[in-house]
């Protein structure tokens, strides 16, 4: 369990915790444009270093403020968990005054954090961080660049390269050298010994690596795997290697002039393409496509199918002299791992064993579907053969009537080829990662059968096209019937649609018609008609398109519809499934001994002969409380909770880790809203200035910046603000020296006037702003007075409800607290794994 010594939190309204977080979210969820404003940093110290709670305090304003968040919402608190004394610190960027959200540095916010940690060091004398990014001076300021006036960035003593944060979280999960630690270790000392571009394409291929450009940039190939030449070494970026050996030089071609459709080896393309791996010489013959079967092939000229299996072709490209299926062994992060010479061999049996039947399915469908397109033509040319002089309607009527029933064998034949497809898939099932097969190599059965049935299941709109009936008319139209009722009247040029509610009807209509005039379909009739025709195509997986755009568009939005449904279906299988598991998994079951026999195939059922321990649970109470909770979710939650605690599952655990953020944040949000009130008197005696100064402007009709400049931004009363101006004229007028003389009665006269004026507004402007004010103070007292009452009443009215909401939201804290408990031994072992990596890596 974290222990959390002591918490803190600044620019809050409320004084709980868990208003300061109800507080926290509601901001947040007041910023639209960002979709997570809340952000989440860790200050760690040393072990040997033990700051005090003031020392803490400061570190996080010091952050916080570097950071541009002064007066920002924050919370944080001090753990003491670890070796390492820390402190979590949860920042939102909303600002609680403006709403503005506030980007930290522009988005370089790692830099902004290295900065600030660089200024806690110096300041309060902790030791600094090894090749840190940033130094200070005497003073604790950044050091800056003299060109830029920027902070200057340590360059002198940057860190090695190591992979990226997601590279390393994908070895600790599957135990396995990265592309890119590879490129760090192998490829980077041979680019910074190589003395040309042929040395160095030589040294790569020596070591089963490739330096290649793409694009402006260039990328390091370990396999099948690209990676960024700058990720794998600073200096080996494509524009330094051209200042080193001049412009860029490719690998030597295997041939030159040589051509390679895809690649020269067969591998799984999509279900519905078509293998066709071929060597041409461009220098022997010219290039042309082929966008339909009825062109003819010229001699000499190199023919590309536009469209094979149904799809647009590949573009040629060459291959740079190297055998794309050749890839580097995998390396283990560490020797010595348990298990992982058998989960080596499980894997490449079970990737061979994927290829080769994945290849043989594509062969076999590739083969069936060009034999029924054969025996349908043949069948249409047999059908149509003789004279038919004359005889234009019949011969019409002839085809309208296989238009149906060879539809209804192309849609069975796709049908069918579809559940083969999803029967291989459900047969070669994801491999668990290596962490995951080791801890627990009997939750994953990995046996694979061969493919021995093959599904018998009839599309709907087969069965419909098989099920129809059909008679002829006089002028040679077929009208067709479902369940002796006429469904739709085939009139040649055209398919009229005769019963509007059957769906099924409809349907074999589309389908007559895909088969009759191709695949763009041209629908008239009411809008509502259309509308439902385009959904019934997408629901019964029909191919076809139509050639109103808008028509197409809605096709394309149910069909995107369709697609996220199947996910989600698909989605909650997995659960269920992975429940089921669950269940099964807390039976104990045997280790497998693996075979002895170098040259005996190890079978897909065995798992490694040595297990690491299983982390020490820490007593933990089960049985979760479900009192209070409200929704089924947050109960289905807590059950799996309880459930993964007791099967001590480290997966099941971090999944509902996952998706507890959700449903906290639902439950806390609902606190919120039904929280106690205070009535907020500073914020209603503002309103009332407010008010007052603008009606003070329109009475008084002041300059603008005696309104905008003090009323509004000091929150004095504009009428005092326009006192005080009238004063300063009266005075003013006051110091100057009345004309006097035997000429200068007039003027004289003119300055007493004046005078007596000045006098005369700035006594009124007195008198008006003493009233003024009181009538302020009177409006203040009677709306508190009232909004008191109001809140009184909200109060009174919430309170069961904010006791139930905050028993909900208690209860699920106390299942989130016991949630960390049971996590924070399987997090200890990761970091400790990850720990003996890097160790073992000399990283």
């Amino acid at each position: 369990m974290e222990k959390c010594i002591h918490h803190e939190a600044d620019n809050f309204l409320t004084d709980t915790h868990e208003g300061h977080v109800a507080e926290m979210i509601a901001l947040a969820q007041d910023a639209v444009r960002s979709k997570d404003p809340i952000d989440h940093w860790v200050l760690s110290w040393r072990p040997n270093e033990r700051p005090s709670v003031d020392q803490v305090r400061e570190a996080v304003k010091m952050f916080v403020g570097h950071c541009g968040l002064t007066g920002h919402q924050v919370i944080w608190g001090l753990h003491d968990d670890t070796k390492n004394l820390h402190v979590h610190i949860a920042v939102n960027r909303v600002h609680p005054d403006t709403l503005k959200v506030i980007e930290i540095n522009k988005g370089f916010q790692l830099n902004a954090a290295h900065q600030a940690i660089a200024i806690i060091e110096k300041k309060q004398g902790w030791k600094s961080v090894e090749n840190a990014r940033y130094q200070t001076n005497d003073n604790g300021e950044l050091l800056a660049d003299s060109k830029t006036k920027r902070p200057a960035v340590n360059k002198a003593k940057d860190k090695p390269l190591e992979p990226t944060g997601p590279a390393q979280d994908m070895e600790i999960q599957t135990g396995q050298k990265s592309a890119q630690r590879i490129g760090i270790e192998n490829a980077a000392p041979i680019i910074a010994k190589a003395s040309s571009w042929k040395d160095l394409h030589t040294q790569m291929a020596a070591a089963g690596l490739e330096y290649r450009r793409e694009g402006s940039g260039a990328k390091v190939y370990v396999g099948d795997i690209g990676v960024k030449a700058s990720d794998i070494d600073r200096k080996a970026s494509f524009g330094n290697l051209q200042k080193r050996f001049g412009p860029y030089q490719p690998p030597q071609e295997i041939k030159p002039n040589e051509y390679h459709h895809h690649t020269p080896q067969p591998y799984p393309t999509a279900i519905r393409d078509t293998a066709t791996n071929g060597l041409r010489k461009l220098s022997e013959c010219n290039l042309a496509v082929l966008k339909n079967q009825g062109q003819t092939r010229r001699k000499g000229v190199l023919h590309v199918d536009a469209c094979p299996g149904g799809r647009p072709v590949d573009g040629l490209r060459r291959v740079a002299g190297r055998d794309n299926s050749t890839g580097l062994t995998p390396q283990p992060m560490r020797q010595g791992q348990p298990g992982w010479n058998e989960y080596i061999a499980i894997r490449d049996a079970h990737k061979a064993a994927k290829t080769h039947d994945t290849i043989e399915l594509q062969k076999r469908h590739g083969a069936e579907r060009a034999a029924l397109l054969a025996k349908l033509k043949t069948e249409r040319t047999e059908a149509l053969s003789g004279n038919w002089q004359d005889k234009g309607p019949q011969r019409n009527a002839l085809q309208s009537l296989l238009a149906p029933l060879q539809a209804a064998e192309k849609l069975e034949l796709s049908e069918r080829h579809r559940a083969e497809r999803k029967a291989l898939q459900a047969q070669y099932k994801p491999l668990p990662m290596y962490r995951q097969w080791k801890e627990q190599p009997q939750i994953v059965s990995l046996h694979v059968l061969p493919v021995t049935e093959r599904s018998t299941a009839t599309s709907t709109v087969a069965s419909t096209l098989r099920a129809l009936t059909s008679t002829v008319d006089a002028r040679k139209h077929i009208t067709y019937q479902l369940a002796q009722k006429d469904v739709f009247r085939d009139e040649g040029r055209s398919i009229q649609i005769l019963d509007l509610k059957s769906d099924r009807g409809i349907a074999a209509a589309l389908a007559t018609a895909q088969q009759k005039f191709g695949q763009t379909l041209e629908l008239t009739g009411s809008d509502e008609f259309k509308k439902n025709a385009v959904a019934v195509a997408v629901a019964n997986g029909l191919t076809c398109k139509f050639a109103d755009p808008q028509l197409d568009k809605l096709r394309e939005q149910l069909q995107q519809q369709k697609y996220e449904a199947a996910r989600e279906a698909a989605r909650a299988e997995r659960d269920r499934a992975a429940a089921a598991q669950l269940e099964k998994s807390k039976e104990p079951a045997p280790l497998h001994s693996p075979s002895n026999n170098p040259g005996e195939a190890v079978s897909l059922d065995s798992g490694p002969q040595t297990l690491d321990p299983a982390p020490e649970a820490q007593p933990i109470e089960l049985e979760l409380d479900m009192k209070g909770l409200v929704t089924d979710r947050e109960r289905e939650l807590v059950q799996r909770i309880d459930a993964a605690i007791k099967a001590n599952d480290s997966a099941e655990l971090q999944s509902c880790m996952d998706a507890f953020g959700g449903v906290r944040n639902e439950a806390a949000k609902a606190l919120g809203a039904v929280a106690p009130q205070e009535v907020n008197r500073a914020a209603i005696a503002h309103q009332v200035k407010t008010e007052q100064n603008a009606a003070a402007a329109k009475r008084g009709d002041p300059e603008p910046w005696y309104v905008s400049g003090i009323g509004s931004k000091t929150g004095a009363c504009a009428w005092d603000a326009i006192t005080a101006k009238a004063c300063a004229e009266r005075d003013t007028h006051a110091g100057t020296q009345r004309p006097t003389g035997m000429f200068k009665g007039a003027e004289g006269k003119a300055w007493d006037e004046r005078s007596a004026d000045l006098s005369a507004k700035a006594t009124g402007w007195a008198k008006a702003a003493e009233g003024i004010k009181r009538e302020l103070a009177l409006t203040t007292e009677q709306r508190v007075t009232k909004e008191a009452e109001a809140v009184t009443a909200s109060n009174r009215k919430n309170t069961a409800q904010h006791a139930k909401q905050l028993e909900r939201y208690e209860s699920l804290a106390v299942a989130e607290k016991r949630l960390e408990t049971a996590l924070q031994p399987h997090k200890e072992r990761e970091r400790e794994l990850a720990r003996e990596n890097s160790r073992g890596q000399g990283l």
